[in-house]
């Protein structure tokens, strides 16, 4: 998972224009610690990415149970999502990011990716906003992939459907996971609110955000 640490104005921008700084990361650090607990189990090896790199060693990534954490290095994403990448050596590794910011991401969509990256080289979960919320990689890597990473603008609803191009580029058909959305927005806010299932993660995850929601800020 590639997380930042939530120091309010550095993250979730666009949220904080309306919730403020202080709320934004809030929420923020309330879905990397959700999606923490829930994947907990997940694969052979889960990694925090954390940017900045001097805050990999936080205490606060020191309590997620079943992770290690390492710092993201230099480079804009693509860059950092590709040396992650490339430590897949042979083709019995399946690596898979995804960020801190789409809540709703389970363990069986986990298990769905890992499925199809026996039978594709590259696994994909669509996201509303243009671009996506998992990308999975069965190794080796080579380096022909760098197409998925380099000069790709990121943060634009363009992402997407110039990830395609590259892999129709290499003649890679990838498998699309079910589409979901990042919590980036008050309207996607909002629309994870209401589409929130009824079990006891998600209860305790609409709680702490409707906590935070109707907590009065100090905030001009």
């Amino acid at each position: 998972m590639f997380t930042k640490y939530w120091q309010p104005g550095r993250v979730k921008t666009r949220l904080a224009r309306d919730l403020g700084d202080d709320r934004a990361a809030a929420i923020y650090r309330i879905c990397v610690e959700h999606l923490g607990g829930k994947l907990a189990h997940c694969g052979d090896k889960r990694l925090l990415i954390v940017s900045p790199d001097d805050r990999a060693s936080d205490p606060c990534f020191a309590r997620f149970e079943n992770w290690s954490t390492t710092p993201q290095g230099g480079g804009d994403l693509g860059e950092r999502m590709m040396r992650y990448f490339a430590t897949a050596e042979t083709d019995r590794d399946r690596l898979i990011v995804i960020g801190g910011d789409c809540p709703t991401v389970a363990p069986d969509r986990i298990e769905q990716a890992f499925d199809a990256l026996e039978a594709s080289r590259v696994a994909i979960g669509p996201s509303g906003d243009g671009g996506y919320y998992l990308l999975g990689i069965r190794g080796p890597w080579h380096n022909s992939l760098r197409a998925l990473f380099d000069d790709m603008p990121w943060g634009t609803e363009e992402v997407m459907a110039r990830t395609r191009s590259a892999l129709n580029a290499l003649e890679i058909e990838p498998h699309l996971l079910p589409p979901d959305r990042d919590v980036d927005t008050k309207s996607d806010l909002d629309d994870l609110l209401r589409r929130l299932p009824s079990d006891p993660a998600s209860d305790n995850l609409r709680a702490a955000i409707e906590r935070v929601l109707n907590t009065p800020t100090t905030e001009s």
